[in-house]
């Protein structure tokens, strides 16, 4: 397998993170409403304060996507909360693994972030 490469998402990533996020595998584990519209993702990615996007590519191929909210408010500025999901054709390569030492590092080195929280819903 070529080696993963992490990096902050472009505007030519939009819909290949719609694809992502449009695949059974991936939005039937989360609050997403199936089949998003490019439109929305536009909107979605398009840059916003504390939002941090970031994808997984192998050989020029986004396969993973995360994104990092750092919350405004002055109390919670040291908490942020993250999104993540694989291409389902990636699954248990290592990608989500990648993509989540990639955000932590950015947590501690350069967004003063001292909790992230992820929110899990159980059925």
């Amino acid at each position: 397998m070529s080696e993963i490469v992490i990096r902050h998402a472009e505007p030519k990533d939009y819909d290949a993170i719609r694809q992502i996020h449009a695949q059974p595998e991936v939005y039937h584990n989360t609050l997403q409403v199936p089949h998003p519209s490019l439109e929305m993702w536009q909107a979605r990615l398009t840059e916003q304060a504390g939002v941090k996007q970031l994808v997984a590519c192998i050989d020029d191929i986004v396969v993973g996507h995360l994104s990092i909210q750092v919350t405004q408010r002055p109390r919670r500025s040291h908490v942020a909360d993250f999104g993540i999901c694989v291409d389902a054709r990636w699954h248990n390569r290592g990608i989500a693994s990648a993509l989540i030492h990639t955000m932590i590092d950015m947590c501690d080195n350069w967004l003063r972030v001292e909790r992230i929280e992820l929110t899990v819903f159980v059925d």
